[in-house]
């Protein structure tokens, strides 16, 4: 099931708190936990709007999400930000410290 592009974009933005990285062409953000940058992935400012599954696919293990329905579920709400340190902290990519 393809996903809006901006959809996906102000997701990470709001729920996630990716933040825009400064000097970029392509319209990258990143994800940053206690004040390091754990992944960053990129938005095309192409006309298209949804992204399918290849896509997708790419994006999720930019974030170090590596199953796209989690991915999926991140975007459709079925998926929090404390999911996502999780599968953050269970990569080894983070430690979680209690906000």
């Amino acid at each position: 099931m393809p996903l809006d592009k901006q959809l996906i974009r102000d997701t990470l933005l709001s729920k996630f708190k990716f933040e825009e990285v400064e000097g970029t062409k392509h319209g990258r953000i990143a994800f940053f936990y206690n004040n390091k940058k754990i992944a960053t992935t990129g938005f095309s400012r192409g006309s298209r709007k949804d992204l399918d599954d290849s896509l997708l696919a790419i994006m999720a293990k930019e974030i170090l999400v590596f199953k796209l329905g989690f991915f999926k579920g991140m975007i459709t709400c079925s998926n929090n930000r404390l999911d996502y340190l999780k599968v953050l902290n269970d990569g080894g990519f983070i430690k979680i410290i209690p906000e």
